[in-house]
């Protein structure tokens, strides 16, 4: 079902601690429109010494923007609220 989708959560790590939070909504053109990216370069050169970068253009104060990823998680187990 379409609305399965939504229990996953993507944590993203960089290099220097800093975290950031998505949903499987903010990612899915089903239900959002707002583009994330993960930019490996830029204007065709390499991100080699930064890393990847998490970039959210419709986050105001780009509180997560992640440089230097070095982990992605994507989970959905989470135990019934019942």
């Amino acid at each position: 079902r379409r609305k399965d989708r939504l229990r996953f959560l993507i944590a993203v790590a960089g290099a220097d601690g800093h975290h950031a939070l998505l949903t499987w909504a903010e990612i899915d053109p089903d239900f959002g429109h707002a583009p994330v990216l993960l930019a490996v370069g830029i204007d065709d050169t390499p991100l080699d010494r930064a890393g990847p970068q998490l970039v959210l253009p419709q986050d105001r104060c780009g509180a997560r923007h992640i440089s230097g990823i070095n982990a992605i998680r994507v989970d959905g187990r989470y135990p019934s609220w019942t």
